[in-house]
């Protein structure tokens, strides 16, 4: 029933995506579902493997993944015994298997009331295709009358070139031709069949060239992974220092603070003292003015008593020596108006002499007339 897609090459490149269905321990001889010589199949994968890894192909491995009381289970009605439970030996890829250290591991059925047989079905295996690029797929593994089946029809439903390996492949065929119909709906479908022989396998020359090409990628992407590392330490850095700043300046301020407090407290203390000491210089200062200024009043006063006394014995003194003087400036008027007759009428009016014009008020004008006697006299002559 197996027929060739075509007699030339079909070429793996970068862009070609090998799917291995379910190669688990319960679907091989001696699991909980096992597929007849489910086994036999895997050392024809791990050769469709190495061609991947020559030439540059993505490989991914679907696997059951059941909670204990998955829908398929026959205890909740279902058609299969409890198999592929997550986290059992039962569920772990065959030992015989060799998957790259890269492969992409795609888990479906891992909700209890939801059957998926599609490796597609309720999982991201499309978006992992899309984001490597894939192109083409080629899907192999277990089994063919559903898994496989299931995963080759939504494939070529969601636009990839689909082949189906079916030197790799084998059914449980519940009931007999189960997987031979399979493999005919999926040709019907658009998916190509092909085996090993019919890959153009990659030399030696073309190996060595890819895995330059992958070598100068890996160098890239180190690259670009070693500079966003740098980067990232050199953020984290500046975030260190920022922190050890800021810290730096809280414990500055904080500093600053308590000395601006020692300061203004400092400066409280000083200022009270000196507003202590200024009283204390004030009181004394105008103890020594009160003092002063006592002792000026004293000096003072004492000064305008003598003052007092002097000015009433000199007052006293002139008005002892004033009639002596008025007699005496009387005998030298007398001199000088000697001749002629306005002395002795002055005399005569004058009552009595010098101490009479001495306490007469009018003793200045009868001096005048005596100076009047004296020009008249003078004429006279």
């Amino acid at each position: 029933m197996e027929e060739k897609v075509e007699r030339e090459k079909i070429r793996i490149d970068n862009k070609s995506g090998l799917i291995i269905v379910d190669v688990q321990k319960d679907f091989t001889p001696g699991g909980a579902l096992a597929v007849p010589e489910g086994d036999k199949i895997i050392p024809t994968i791990n050769k469709y493997i190495e061609e991947f890894k020559k030439a540059g192909g993505k490989v991914f491995a679907t696997r059951d993944w059941h909670p204990e009381n998955h829908i398929s289970f026959k205890e909740r009605g279902g058609p299969w015994p409890p198999h592929c439970v997550q986290n059992t030996e039962g569920a772990e890829f065959h030992p015989d298997l060799k998957l790259p250290e890269d492969v992409e591991v795609v888990s479906k059925a891992y909700e209890p009331d939801k059957e998926a047989y599609s490796g597609f079905d309720g999982t991201d295996l499309e978006e992992r295709l899309r984001r490597y690029g894939i192109e083409k797929v080629f899907v192999c593994g277990l089994a063919t009358d559903y898994c496989v089946k299931n995963t080759v029809l939504d494939a070529v439903s969601r636009g990839f070139e689909t082949f189906l390996l079916t030197d790799a492949i084998k059914g449980i065929d519940v009931n007999p031709g189960d997987s031979e119909r399979a493999i005919e709906e999926m040709k019907q479908k658009g998916a190509k069949l092909l085996n090993l022989d019919d890959l153009e396998r990659v030399g030696v020359r073309e190996e060595l060239e890819r895995k330059v090409e992958e070598i100068k990628k890996l160098a890239e992407e180190k690259a670009g992974e070693i500079s966003a590392q740098v980067a990232q330490k050199v953020e984290e850095a500046k975030k260190r220092i920022k922190k050890v700043v800021e810290k730096e300046k809280k414990e500055l301020r904080k500093s600053i603070r308590k000395a601006a407090k020692e300061v203004r407290k400092s400066i409280g203390k000083t200022a009270k003292e000196l507003r202590k000491t200024a009283k204390k210089a004030e009181r004394e200062i105008k103890g020594k003015v009160r003092k002063a200024v006592e002792s000026v009043a004293k000096v003072v006063s004492e000064a305008a008593s003598r003052l007092k006394v002097g000015k009433m014995k000199l007052q006293k003194k002139r008005l002892q020596e004033k009639p002596q003087k008025v007699a005496k400036e009387g005998k030298e008027e007398k001199k000088k108006v000697l001749p002629g007759r306005s002395i002795s009428r002055a005399i005569k009016k004058g009552k009595g002499g010098g101490k009479a014009m001495a306490t007469k008020k009018t003793a200045k004008p009868k001096a005048k007339k005596t100076t009047t006697a004296k020009k008249t006299s003078t004429k006279k002559k």
